[in-house]
């Protein structure tokens, strides 16, 4: 098509290539919308929805919500009766679930422009009513009945249960926080809560038992996906300790990858801290074989739980089990020179900076003397800088999870420095693929490209690159190629 003086028109249509020679047709290039920063093209999704056998017409448009959000809507035009959740189990074997419509209307035909393309300015609105998936339980006391006002108000619905999923009714991450700070400066609840007990426990029966049962403890195994056909992948948690790192990582997988994620039992503010890697991988494997008796396994781990799922492996190694693929998101394994580096490493530095993180999201500023910390115990250096925060106006109520976090960045610390070189152990029959981030590669004074990954598997390591620093590996828009990656993973 290309022939000098020519005039060459971009048609707008997207397509991909097919493994045998074909040109599939996805949809249009203006079709493509945005929601909460994942790029969705509408005419991929428009595209598998025509091929399930009962649907006869359908459009998908991205509408407006309240908080400036938008929701996928679902137009169908359908042969017999309308199954909402067969539709959805339909998409989510092809489609990560941030590109599966929570809202569907059901027409018995598609409103159509003089010239035959579909009137989308003339779909009528979606019931919100119709999101959740389950049948209306109504609050049964106080407690219940604010937590649901404040869900309706931040999520624009109208008419929530006590059973119903907060990110199934469109909830995501940056509504969660904007939820959680309403509830802890509520005059009615005298609980701390926290982002990770939502992840883990997203209706309001299950939150509010987790957060007011004194008896309750942070479980260590947070199920982000407990549905597909796939085999699971089980994810350790990075120094902070939560399963939050691979919230956007669940969200661009396909629906059929089951996907898990450690948290460390402190996190609760009540439990005890694992006192060594070797614990950690010894406690997580104990819940990991409660979902899963026999594997063979898939490990995942974020900076330091790469050091973590490594540990998993070996121990499973012993006792017979096998781990068939291990995922390094720019995670280090425990080689000799990077474990003197670790020795030596000046912990003050990272403490000193997840204090300024903490304190600077708050639009505060404090300085800290790192020679005033030293020769003190964990509990004195909290109370020093918790009178630093103090003093530079935070609110009270942020103390709680400024605490948990620093005790949990201290024993990551601890055990760091306690734990040996695994280097010269049998390498392991596992496959490793390294997710790297190139802006900013940690400890590459030690080892070659791979991180040293090559010294503990027999398989030659499949690295990958992105153009990110280490903290912005696992969000977009790198995360998006990563999770393309593992969605090839075989069944």
């Amino acid at each position: 098509p290309f022939k000098e003086g020519e005039r060459l028109y971009k048609t707008g249509d997207l397509a991909r290539w097919l493994p045998d020679g074909n040109l599939e047709f996805i949809g249009r290039k203006d079709e493509q919308v945005k929601i909460r920063g994942y790029r969705i093209e509408l005419g991929e999704i428009e595209s598998l929805l025509s091929k399930q056998a009962f649907v006869k017409h359908c459009c998908v448009i991205a509408r407006e919500g309240l908080e400036d959000s938008k929701r996928l809507i679902g137009y169908v035009v359908v042969e017999g009766a309308f199954d909402k959740e067969s539709i959805q189990r339909g998409l989510k074997t092809e489609l990560p679930a941030y590109m599966v419509p929570q809202l569907w209307v059901e027409l018995e035909e598609l409103p159509l422009t003089p010239n035959g393309k579909v009137d989308k300015k003339g779909l009528p609105d979606p019931d919100l009513a119709h999101l959740s998936s389950t049948e209306y339980v109504a609050p049964r006391n106080e407690i219940e009945v604010q937590l649901t006002e404040i869900w309706q108000e931040l999520l624009g619905v109208d008419k929530i249960g006590i059973y119903d999923n907060f990110f199934e009714l469109g909830g995501h991450s940056l509504l969660a926080v904007k939820m959680i700070i309403k509830m802890n400066n509520h005059d009615l609840f005298n609980s701390n809560f926290t982002i990770f007990k939502l992840f883990e426990y997203p209706t309001i029966f299950e939150y509010t038992n987790a957060c007011f049962l004194k008896t309750n403890k942070q479980t260590l195994l947070v199920r982000l996906n407990e549905e597909g056909t796939k085999p699971p992948i089980f994810c350790a948690p990075p120094a902070g300790g939560s399963a939050i790192s691979y919230y956007d990582l669940n969200r661009m997988l396909v629906s059929d990858q089951p996907l898990y994620a450690f948290q460390q039992p402190e996190l609760d503010g009540i439990s005890s801290p694992l006192q060594s890697i070797e614990e950690m991988a010894s406690n997580f494997i104990i819940q990991m074989q409660r979902i899963d008796p026999k594997g063979p396994y898939i490990l995942a781990g974020y900076s330091f739980g790469a050091r973590i799922i490594l540990e998993m492996a070996i121990q499973l190694r012993e006792s017979g089990f096998q781990v068939k693929e291990i995922l390094s998101f720019d995670g280090p394994p425990p080689t000799k020179k990077l474990i003197e580096e670790i020795k030596k490493k000046d912990n003050y530095e990272e403490l000193f900076n997840m204090v300024e993180e903490f304190v600077k999201s708050f639009g505060k500023k404090i300085d800290i003397d790192k020679y005033t910390l030293i020769n003190k115990t964990t509990n004195e250096q909290f109370e020093y800088i918790l009178n630093l925060i103090k003093d530079s106006g935070i609110k009270e109520s942020y103390y709680t999870s400024f605490k948990i976090s620093f005790m949990v960045w201290s024993n990551h610390f601890s055990v760091e420095k306690k734990y040996n070189s695994q280097e010269g152990i049998k390498k392991l029959d596992t496959k490793v693929k390294l997710f790297k981030g190139i802006n900013e590669i940690i400890f590459n004074n030690q080892e070659k490209f791979d991180y040293g990954w090559n010294k503990f598997t027999k398989h030659k390591v499949e690295v990958y690159h992105f153009d990110v620093d280490h903290e912005n590996l696992l969000k977009l828009p790198s995360v998006y190629e990563i999770a393309k990656i593992i969605n090839k993973l075989p069944k």
